[in-house]
């Protein structure tokens, strides 16, 4: 049987990134299937992905916590009839429930790692304090990304905190250096001798919404993407997480925007197959459609460049 890893992290926390780079570097040249699931309508990561020679099957437009929770079993077992892996990892939707997760039916993951976004920490708090803490109280490994975009006084006391808050985690930084032994060794150890307590609290996570806006028959410059991102927040729409495939000056982009900061760009080898889109996600406070007509709008004067 497979080993099966679950990575997983809010919106934005660097979960495709750090796939990515260990399926093609550190666990290669193992036989790797990634499980991705989007809340979106389409799919970015798995795009991205595959663009770097990595085997994705997409469970899309739900979450798989909950929505989708039915077909993860059937899925994880036509992986092993298909491919015969010999590790499966399972990158859940940005919005899932790691309760949730580990309490689907006919699904066991051999090791959980959480993302940690430094930067968003104090953030994730102040949306649902209660929700969060559950989250990193059930989560045996903690990584802690974007630390090198931040300061070593911010770093520490995330850790600090996150190993006050779960003192059985084991908290690291730098994802990206850890070796196989690590993910394929270290990483169960620490799921097999913490899955025996398992501390589960009620709390209900903070709802989101999201939309999926195509961007059809235009050549997208940074200086509008810059523009477009720029105007979302001088008119408070500014979601917490937007993604997309856009067609750019020399090819496809990845385009990737927290609410933390400008918007990273990747290039892609090849279209996607519904062509360019940008997905948004808010919380939900009620605005739901106006929000979304909104920034319809602006994506007609921002990229498409009727303004």
């Amino acid at each position: 049987m497979p080993l099966n890893l679950v990575v997983c992290g809010f919106l934005g926390s660097g979960k495709t990134t750090l796939i990515r780079h260990v399926v093609r570097e550190v666990l290669a040249p193992r036989r790797i299937v990634v499980v991705e699931n989007e809340s979106g309508r389409e799919t970015v990561d798995g795009a991205y992905l595959r663009d770097g020679g990595v085997k994705v099957v997409d469970l899309r437009a739900g979450c798989v916590c909950c929505t989708l929770r039915g077909e993860l079993a059937g899925t994880m077992a036509r992986i092993c009839a298909d491919y015969s892996p010999d590790c499966i990892i399972l990158e859940p939707s940005g919005l899932g429930d790691l309760a949730d997760l580990l309490r689907i039916p006919g699904f066991e993951p051999d090791g959980v790692v959480m993302l940690v976004d430094v930067a968003r920490f104090d953030m994730l708090l102040a949306l649902n304090r209660d929700h969060y803490l559950r989250q990193f109280r059930l989560s045996p490994v903690i990584v802690l990304t974007h630390t090198d975009r931040a300061v070593r006084r911010l770093v520490d006391r995330v850790r600090d905190e996150l190993e006050r808050i779960n003192p059985r985690a084991l908290v690291v930084e730098r994802g990206d250096a850890l070796d196989a032994g690590w993910w394929l060794g270290t990483v169960p150890e620490r799921y097999a001798r913490f899955r025996t307590f398992f501390p589960v609290s009620s709390a209900r996570g903070p709802r989101f919404v999201s939309e999926t806006f195509p961007i059809v028959g235009t050549v997208v410059r940074p200086g509008r993407l810059e523009a477009l991102f720029s105007r979302l927040a001088d008119r408070a729409l500014r979601p917490v997480r937007a993604k997309g495939c856009l067609p750019g000056e020399t090819g496809w982009t990845k385009v990737d925007w927290l609410d933390s900061g400008d918007p990273e760009c990747a290039p892609l080898a090849e279209a996607p197959a519904c062509g360019g889109f940008l997905t948004c996600w808010w919380v939900d406070d009620g605005r739901g459609e106006t929000i979304i007509e909104d920034v319809r709008e602006l994506l007609n004067d921002r990229i498409d460049g009727t303004e």
